[in-house]
């Protein structure tokens, strides 16, 4: 298959309808993560997933921070000066910043967030 038929392939799967699944065909491990999560009890959920399990919208991984810009903004989280641009660069230096201070070049959210610069986020 060529790389053109493979890039309409893949655009043509993005404007798919999501396949219905039959009834009880859902993990139970989704289904008891759903049942923690929807209460409500979180005013953000963030999750660190492998891009191989997970079919991305959007072209590039790194895209996502503009993304997520937009919904920090959307929940009052994102100071108001700061743009999804600025948002976004400040997320990639400060994971490059917590790959740096650590000894494992793999980090985790919760470090990549904890590097952010004070008064950033809300």
């Amino acid at each position: 298959m060529t790389r053109a038929a493979l890039r309409m392939r893949a655009a043509s799967a993005l404007q798919a309808p999501p396949r219905a699944r039959a009834a009880g065909s859902v993990d139970a491990r989704i289904e008891s993560i759903r049942a923690r999560i929807a209460p409500g009890s979180f005013d953000l959920l963030s999750l660190d997933v492998f891009d191989t399990v997970v079919w991305r919208m959007v072209p590039e991984p790194t895209d996502v921070a503009f993304l997520v810009a937009d919904r920090l903004r959307e929940a009052g989280a994102l100071h108001p000066s700061s743009s999804r641009e600025s948002f976004a660069g400040e997320r990639w230096r400060s994971e490059k910043r917590a790959r740096e201070q650590g000894s494992n070049p793999e980090v985790d959210l919760e470090t990549i967030y904890a590097a952010f610069p004070a008064g950033f986020l809300r």
